[in-house]
């Protein structure tokens, strides 16, 4: 029993010990932090004007030939306009014979009828 009491008390003074340390730091860590509406330069030189990304997603927008739609248009302008600093493009495919479900957007050749 003193053996498991005693290796539960340091448990718990590690654990506080670790408890105060970050207590400590988190005034530095603030003031580190970045303020997520700041503009961002990249490595190219391009500004963003924040650090909002959209991810990469699948839209699933394209239409039978795998050509963007204006509905896919219609969705890309809405997230511009929601002011996000860079959106990914979805799911687009380079080999129309591997896509990921149907509706990605393809352009692996010629995109006309």
């Amino acid at each position: 029993c003193s053996q498991r009491c005693a290796s539960a008390v340091s448990g718990a003074l590690t654990r506080e010990t670790h408890r105060r340390a970050r207590l400590r730091a988190y005034p530095r860590l603030i003031s580190r932090m970045v303020d997520i509406a700041s503009p961002l330069r990249l490595p190219c030189g391009v500004v963003l004007p924040n650090r909002l990304a959209k991810a990469a997603m699948t839209e699933a927008l394209a239409d039978d030939l795998g050509r963007a739609t204006p509905e896919l248009a219609s969705l890309y302008a809405q997230w511009s306009d929601g002011g996000s600093g860079l959106l990914v493009t979805g799911n687009v495919q380079v080999d129309r014979r591997y896509v990921e479900r149907p509706g990605n957007v393809c352009i692996d050749g010629a995109q006309d009828d």
